[in-house]
């Protein structure tokens, strides 16, 4: 990645995060005019350290489900400056989903970029594990 992806990815990153709160468990886009929207859940929604957990997402355009879109989560915890991005895989019931074991307790940022062709969308969620 070029070293400006990455500022841009960065800033994005930020403006995001600084709008985010821990809310139901679930954290949605606001699509853009015929754009995507992205839900972000997980299964456990409160994850204990050392559980498996499902991070899943909805990639929906005009409330129908999108397949064949490339989705990316960053995840990062609290304490750490360095953000992990695993990409997601489309699962058998048409959500986007990453496996992911949280080690340690603590507040988790969680950033989903999602695009398929000429449209894409951002959604972040703070995952708290407890």
């Amino acid at each position: 990645m070029t070293i400006l992806k990455r500022i841009a990815f960065l800033a994005v990153t930020c403006l995001l995060l600084a709008s985010c709160s821990p809310g139901d468990g679930s954290a949605d886009s606001q699509p853009i005019s015929g754009g995507l929207t992205l839900r972000v859940k997980s299964e456990p929604k409160q994850p204990q350290p050392h559980q498996e957990t499902k991070l899943i997402v909805q990639v929906l355009a005009k409330d129908q489900p999108v397949t064949g879109a490339k989705v990316e989560m960053g995840i990062r915890h609290d304490a750490d400056k360095q953000m992990e991005r695993v990409k997601a895989k489309l699962s058998a019931t048409g959500d986007y989903m990453v496996k992911k074991t949280f080690h340690h307790p603590g507040v988790y940022h969680l950033t989903v970029s999602a695009g398929k062709g000429d449209i894409s969308a951002t959604a972040s969620k703070d995952l708290i594990v407890e």
